[in-house]
């Protein structure tokens, strides 16, 4: 995956995390919550997995392209 490809699905994920189409209320199955709080709750949750499956799965592979690219202006 590329740095831009992460980029765009983290940006993604913050603006759906913010409650643009919400008016007010609360349901009866949210613990009293209001409906927007209860969706931006959830999205930060499937962004922290997200971020935490990036960084694991992409981290090595993009410092090892960072220091290619250090030793490759070196020479």
């Amino acid at each position: 995956m590329t740095p831009f490809r992460l980029l765009s699905i983290i940006v993604c994920f913050l603006l759906a995390s913010v409650p643009w189409f919400y008016g007010g209320g609360s349901g009866l199955n949210d613990e009293g919550l209001p409906d927007w709080a209860l969706h931006s709750f959830v999205v930060m949750i499937l962004f922290s997995i997200f971020l935490v499956y990036a960084l694991h799965k992409y981290w090595d592979s993009m410092a090892d392209g960072e220091a290619e690219e250090e030793d490759s202006t070196k020479n």
